[in-house]
């Protein structure tokens, strides 16, 4: 059983328009984490904080950095 290219394009997006708004709904709901495998102070914690401070405005949601 072949499908035509518009039948196999106009099923994907409907499973599509399904899935995302479920998947969404309040994401994310708890503080999100970088981890950083550098020690505290290197200059890549320092991007991490950037980057942590960037998502905090961008999500509404904390954003904390632990350096290993």
């Amino acid at each position: 059983m072949r499908f035509s290219r518009a039948a196999v394009l106009a099923a994907c997006l409907a499973l599509g328009a399904i899935a995302t708004p479920v998947g969404v709904a309040g994401y994310p709901t708890q503080s999100i984490r970088i981890i950083v495998g550098f020690s505290a102070g290197s200059s890549i914690d320092g991007v991490a904080r950037i980057l942590g401070e960037r998502l905090t405005d961008a999500q509404g949601q904390p954003v904390v950095e632990i350096s290993g």
